[in-house]
């Protein structure tokens, strides 16, 4: 059994947890060009090119090839519904995202803001429902928003739709003619999705050209959730994605973002873990304070979570010590907005707690 400490922004005490939070709370968070090999965008890789780390799909369907998240289904192994494969360390609210995709066959989509059709069972990663940003090997719906087990078709290519509060949408504009626009998307070769959320209004480019926007006023609309990639059941087909990244932004609708970090995982599935203290806490701010506060969290450890909100690299290969490492990213993280939790309480804060951050980073 793992005794390392469950650690989250709880855990830490004054100016170093509010730093944190405030940081993610205002979209300040870089990847670090060092650590990255990156230009320093807001961006982060999600992905890291050889495995499946941070990533949750069925494993007789999803893999790692040619450095990409590949799903393909067969002949003999078709899938029984459409199945897709989850990111796991945290959800998306307001957001960018670059990913670049290619498709043999059939019909895939980005999810986006959504939800597990299976709750709390071990495939709840592994069929899931909210917006999609829509592609497929065909001519009719790549750059469509759509709901999957959500209310359907949103706006399609080419369209800027408006959704009501009864939940139908309606076209309300034109982002340019459906055939053109298929024109710029390469048919069997790499694509790039640009994904673009901010509170209620949704924007989806293929390679730099927009394709279609949403904005969506149904009081069920959804402003947070997960994210993940689909293979679609039907026919064979093979889906890949690839140099994927994530740039979180500012809350639109004027609520502070409030981010819990748990500790790598120590027990089996379903067992007490740091995980679930975390969201309980989580759930009871948001129930309490809707109007004010966004609670999220974040898995895979503190160094996973707060690497980029650092300007420097946090690897333990890192010839600068972790106390040192800590405090640097407390002190750049603060200081992109001339916040005034930058201060000397916040980095000593940090510096006296980095061997807690350590052991609980630990398998």
């Amino acid at each position: 059994m793992n005794r390392a400490l469950p650690l989250s922004l709880a855990a830490l005490s004054g100016g170093a947890a509010l730093a944190l939070m405030s940081a993610f709370a205002q979209g300040d968070a870089a990847t670090p060009a060092a650590a990255e090999g990156a230009k320093d965008d807001g961006f982060r890789q999600i992905f890291d090119g050889k495995s499946l780390e941070g990533w949750d799909g069925n494993p007789d369907f999803w893999r790692v090839e040619d450095g990409a998240i590949t799903g393909q289904t067969t002949a003999e192994k078709p899938t029984n519904g459409n199945t897709f494969i989850t990111w796991t360390e945290g959800t998306v609210d307001d957001f960018e995202l670059k990913a670049e995709f290619k498709i043999d066959g059939g019909n895939s989509g980005i999810q986006f803001r959504s939800f597990s059709l299976k709750p709390d069972t071990e495939e709840a990663n592994w069929r899931i429902g909210g917006y999609q940003a829509d592609f497929e090997a065909g001519d009719t719906w790549s750059g469509t928003c759509y709901g999957e087990a959500f209310r359907g078709i949103l706006a399609k290519r080419g369209e800027s739709a408006t959704i009501g509060a009864d939940g139908k949408p309606q076209v309300t504009g034109s982002v340019g003619d459906t055939n053109e626009l298929n024109t710029k998307i390469n048919k069997g070769d790499w694509n790039e999705y640009h994904i673009i959320a901010k509170g209620n209004r949704i924007t989806q480019k293929i390679n730099g050209t927009v394709m279609s926007t949403l904005v969506d006023e149904d009081p069920n609309r959804r402003l947070d959730g997960l994210l993940s990639f689909q293979l679609h059941a039907g026919p064979p087909m093979k889906v890949q994605f690839r140099n994927v990244r994530l740039k979180r932004t500012k809350l639109d609708d004027g609520r502070k973002k409030v981010v819990f970090v748990s500790g790598n995982p120590s027990h089996g599935w379903g067992a007490h873990e740091h995980y679930a203290g975390n969201v309980l806490l989580a759930k009871r701010l948001n129930k309490a304070m809707p109007d004010k506060i966004h609670a999220v969290v974040y898995k895979g450890g503190w160094y996973r979570a707060i690497r980029p909100l650092c300007r420097m690299p946090m690897r333990s290969s890192s010839s600068a010590p972790a106390a040192a490492r800590i405090s640097r990213c407390a002190t750049s993280s603060s200081s992109t907005r001339s916040s005034p939790m930058a201060s000397a309480t916040a980095r000593s804060t940090m510096a006296s707690r980095s061997r807690r951050v350590r052991a609980a980073t630990r398998s």
